[in-house]
């Protein structure tokens, strides 16, 4: 009777040891997938921005480039203040676009927030699994105890 006792306490260990290392292996899986998804949301941001603000200062280089053109004749000062104007509207758009940046990055710090919490649940449920393992393994204990 005790050797049948003995030989579930040992079919269940294994169970347990090999439900563990799944979890892990899935965990591992898990932590790989959100560290890519996150990658590839900060490359694809980072990609955005950069495109935009290069775009920017290039225009923004252009309109530098025509203001001292105009300077340089008094004839033309109409034109420079247009161009100062124009200058003006597209900083406005570079602060627009600063903002759209900044909101980006909100959204990517809220997901990179919600998925630490993910991997902190998914510690606590390994803490979970292995504390009933620590059980499992106390009662094994005893019962070998009780054998002997």
């Amino acid at each position: 009777y005790l050797e049948e006792i003995d030989d579930e306490n040992q079919q269940f260990i294994m169970y347990l040891i090999e439900t563990n290392a799944q979890l892990e292996n899935e965990i591992q899986s898990l932590n790989l997938q959100i560290e890519h998804q996150m990658q590839e949301a900060i490359e694809a941001a980072s990609a955005v921005a950069n495109a935009a603000n290069m775009k920017l200062l290039e225009e923004l280089a252009a309109k530098e480039d025509e203001i001292k053109h105009y300077e340089k004749t008094l004839v033309k000062l109409y034109e420079k203040e247009r161009l100062e104007i124009e200058l003006k509207e597209q900083l406005t758009k570079v602060q627009e676009t600063n903002g759209k940046i900044t909101f980006e990055n909100t959204h990517l710090s809220r997901d990179l927030f919600t998925s630490i919490l993910q991997i902190h649940d998914m510690a606590n449920q390994i803490q979970q699994k292995k504390q009933e393992y620590d059980d499992v393994m106390k009662q094994l204990y005893y019962l070998e105890e009780i054998d002997d």
